[in-house]
């Protein structure tokens, strides 16, 4: 078994939270999403480190309808 990456262990984890976060009711669903796209861009800003700058701009993308590439 290969050794992964924290990276890859964290990528591995937000997959398995995506696919937990999808049973349920649609409502249910919903509110996982959202909570997972903040937790995703919360581990962005913290292993990234985007300037002030940049995550502002990103997290007006994120509220105004521009899905950033993360």
């Amino acid at each position: 078994m290969p050794i992964l990456t924290m990276e890859q262990r964290i990528e591995a984890l937000l997959r398995d939270l995506q696919s937990e976060a999808e049973r349920g009711d649609a409502e249910q669903r919903l509110r996982r999403r959202l909570i997972l796209r903040g937790v995703r861009s919360g581990l962005y800003a913290a292993t990234v480190r985007p300037s002030v700058a940049e995550m502002a701009k990103l997290l007006r993308e994120e509220l105004f309808g521009q899905r950033p590439l993360l």
